[in-house]
Parts: C-alpha cells; structure tokens; sequence
C-alpha cells in the first residue's frame, strides 16, 4: 500500500478539475450555512426568540459565509481554508439534534481543503501567483490531491454506511430505497408508480448496496471512474428530488466532479477561455501584501517529508474509519473478553473508554464517523407523525400530506423527523417531554416570523398514521398519504409562555 502511495503521489496531473471541484463544494457549503443563518435562532436559542444564550452565533456565521465566498473565488484560499475548517469545528460539533450525517462530510472536506492546492486553477491567487513570480507556475499537483478528497469524502463514508446496511432486513431485501420513499415523512415526491415496479425498485436497492460495497475499491483505477461517476451522479441527483436533503445531494455531486478525466477540463478551459491571465493586477502595494502571504501558507516541505506526511495521514484515517464503521458495541466486545481472561473489570472499563474517545476525536475533529442512515432503526415504530395547524394553515413542519414542509429540509429535516417526532415517540415520557418541547421551539419560531405575539394563541396538534412495512406492498406511500389527520392536543401561548396539552395515543 505504501508503494502504490508513493506511485500516487509522483504522478503528476491538472490542477484544474481541483478548481471545478473547489468551486461547486464551497458553493454548496455556502447554502447550506446560509440556510443555517437564517434558522440560527431556532437551531441555537433554548426558546427561539424568547429564551438566548448568551453567545453571538450572527457573527461567527457571517464570518463563516465569508470564508466561503472566498475559497470559492479562490482568494487567499489557505487561510481562508484554516478558517471555515476552525468554524466548521466548533459549530458542527455544536449542532447536536441538528447534525445530520452531511455535516461530518464538509468536516472532513473541510479540514483537506487546508492542505489539497484546490487553488491552483482557476483562482484569484492563481492569477495574483502569477503575477508575483518571476517562475513559469505550474497549474499540476499530485495525482492524490483527487484521490484524497475522493477517499474521504466518498468512499470511507460508503465503507462506513456498509457496516449497517449489511445488517439491515431492509437493504438485504432490495427494500433500501423503496422504504423510505414509501414514508410521506421521509420523502418529498409521490413516485408511486416507480415504487409499484417491484423487481425494478429491488434492482435499483441492490444496485445502490453493492455500488456502495465497492467503490473503495474501484475508484483507484482509471477503467471504473467514468462508470462510478456516472452512477454515483445519478444516484445523487435521484436523493435531490426524492429527499429533503439536497445540499447532501449535490454536495456528493461536486465530489463525484473529481472523477472526470482531467482531459475533459483541459479541453473545456482550451475551448471556452475561462478566463485569461493577461488581466493585469495594477495595485503594487497588494501584490507585496500578497507575496508575504504565499510566503508565510506555502507549506513548502520538501517531497520526503510530505510524503511521509500523507502516508501517516492516510494510515491514521484507515485506522479511525474502521474503528468507526465497525460499530460493533462496546458490550459485546468485553462480553467477549469476560468469556476468555479472568481481568479486573477495571480493564474492560478502559477498553470501552478507549474506543468510545477514539471515536468521539476521530468524528469531531475528521467526520469520520460511522454512517448509519436509511436503515432500519429508522422505521422501527415510526408510525405516527405530528405536525401543528394554526387556525386553516399548516405550519411549515408536515404538509396536509404529511411530507416535509419548507422548514425540514437537512438539519431541521433530522432534527423534527428524528428527534422530535422520533419512532415510539408515546412510548416513554422522555420522548413525549422532546415531543412537547419540540412543539414549543417550533411554534415560537413560526410565531415571529409571522410577526405574531405569543399571547392568546391556539395551535392544534394533528397526528397521522403510516405504516413502514419491511415487505414490498403495492401502493404503500398513496396508502400513507391518503390517512387522516386527527386533532390530538393543543399548544396554548399566553404572556410568552407555552402550555402543551397532549392527549394520549399508544404506538402500534
């Protein structure tokens, strides 16, 4: 594996198909913090608009945003680079209830970002470089600024996802897609007649497991990366349009760009003059300030020691991956061990402290966590969904269908399907306390925002019966959509204060 490192890293190719990449990954990243913006308070306030922390999230957001607009132009992209990794570190390791698997992939992305010379082409500092240099500047990088990007972004998240979906009746079954999109709270698009083709859904859940299975292996060599990418595009471009999750979507889309030949933007730049260097910089003063900079982030290392570097990376984030996609619980490891050695159980309480902060320091500082989503946890007496009408309107959670309002896309999506609203949600008063709580948050955002006062208002809490079913039925999602909702409780607002008066309903 070294060997094929060291093969890797001498290969020399455009930069240019980094710079496509650079641009559509920060772009996506950027609308996904905008949209984080303009939820702040209902994602960081105990009581939106009622009850603040103390911390300004405005600032650090806006500065969040700016970082993004300037990797995206390419404009001192390493140091804005160290910024949006710093921020991404401490927000998405802020997000609790509101992280959703995307999350720990712009982590990864964004801590690579650092050290992959995304800004070689197609960049200001590209043409600022240029400028500065009295050198003929190479747009070539390594052949493993791709490969890394694609290996930790893409494949060690599949490598990950595999672990559970292997043991999922569900995917085992052909049924991974058909479930979820069988669920008006899960998807945005009635496909029935797709989902009543069944040999051809199946197909199409085999197909995404096995592609799943092995692209780790696959990507590597240069016959499959066409294929892959098509696939992969089309895979991704179907969640977009089924799933409320489309910055997840086409996030994956800007990293399956880094499997294009780099012939293909070598010709396209050829054949549309995307821009031209001979746009002369004029300001003397910023190409000084401008040179000290390249100086001071150009991470000049000699060869040896950045190939040393990258082989140590790469071995740690093998290591961590497989730590965290094994995800075999702690207990039945030293069940395990209780069975063969005769130790203190001080060990064995060492053992599972290990794991559990090795996995905690690999997801918060690299997202390298294990990817358990779309499984059947997740549809497991999840069989009542709740959503709140305010006199004749729904409020944007649930539709009159039941399928995810303009609120829940992404994070809030995970939050209020998953959280809120969870599987056996009356099943324990733990549940139904984020149930009500949930109902408050949210009511009191919708609330301002509508330029409303909290006081004497009356929302209805409606609630809705679905069936997830892990055997293939016909019409099952017209069948959901077509269920009743039925007025269970009410939330009472007076003098800012909420009284949730709910009624109680048993899980099927």
């Amino acid at each position: 594996m070294l060997n094929f490192i060291n093969k890797l890293y001498q290969k020399k190719i455009s930069s240019k198909g980094l710079g496509i990449f650079r641009i559509c990954f920060s772009l996506v990243l950027l609308l996904e913090v905008n949209r984080i913006y303009r939820y702040k308070e209902l994602y960081y306030d105990p009581i939106p608009f009622i009850e603040s922390i103390n911390f300004n999230y405005t600032l650090v957001l806006i500065l969040w945003q700016i970082s993004l607009v300037a990797i995206f132009l390419g404009f001192f992209t390493r140091l804005f680079a160290i910024i949006n990794y710093i921020i991404a570190f401490i927000l998405i390791n802020d997000f609790g209830v509101y992280e959703y698997h995307m999350d720990y992939v712009y982590l990864g992305i964004s801590f690579l970002f650092i050290f992959v010379p995304t800004e070689k082409s197609y960049s200001i500092d590209a043409i600022f470089k240029s400028q500065t240099s009295s050198k003929i500047l190479t747009q070539k990088t390594s052949v493993l600024s791709y490969y890394s990007l694609v290996f930790v972004g893409i494949a060690l998240v599949y490598f990950g996802s595999i672990f559970f979906k292997i043991r999922s009746n569900a995917w085992l079954n052909g049924l991974g897609i058909w479930l979820p999109c069988s669920l008006p709270q899960v998807t945005i698009t009635n496909n029935q007649w797709v989902l009543n083709q069944e040999y051809f859904i199946k197909l199409i859940g085999y197909i995404a497991l096995i592609f799943e299975l092995f692209f780790i292996f696959l990507f590597f060599v240069k016959k499959f990366r066409l294929p892959l990418f098509i696939i992969g595009v089309i895979m991704h471009i179907g969640i977009a349009a089924v799933f409320p999750i489309p910055y997840f979507a086409f996030g994956y889309v800007a990293l399956y760009l880094l499997l294009i030949p780099v012939s293909f933007w070598e010709k396209l730049h050829y054949n549309l003059k995307f821009y031209s260097v001979k746009n002369k910089i004029k300001s003397n003063l910023f190409l000084i300030i401008y040179f000290y900079y390249f100086k001071l982030l150009s991470f000049n290392l000699s060869s040896f020691l950045k190939l040393r570097f990258i082989k140590l990376f790469f071995i740690l984030i093998c290591i961590l991956q497989l730590n965290a996609a094994v995800n075999i619980s702690s207990d039945k490891i030293t069940n395990v061990i209780k069975k063969n050695i005769k130790e203190s159980d001080s060990y064995i309480v060492i053992l599972k402290r290990t794991v559990k902060t090795i996995r905690n320091f690999s997801q918060e500082l690299f997202g390298i966590t294990g990817h358990g989503v779309f499984v059947d946890a997740h549809y497991i007496g999840f069989d009542k969904i709740l959503t709140i009408k305010y006199k004749n309107e729904f409020l944007p959670l649930y539709d009159e269908n039941g399928m995810p309002g303009n609120y829940l896309k992404s994070g809030i999506w995970a939050n209020y399907n998953f959280r809120v609203n969870k599987p056996y949600v009356f099943n324990s008063e733990n549940s139904q306390t984020n149930l009500k709580n949930g109902f408050v948050r949210y009511t009191s955002y919708w609330t301002r925002k509508n330029n409303l006062e909290l006081d004497n208002l009356e929302f209805d809490i409606l609630i809705k019966t679905v069936k997830a079913n892990f055997n293939w039925e016909k019409d099952l999602l017209s069948k959901n959509l077509a269920t009743p909702w039925e007025t269970v409780g009410k939330i009472i607002w007076k003098d800012n204060k909420a009284k949730v008066v709910l009624e109680d309903v048993v899980n099927e």
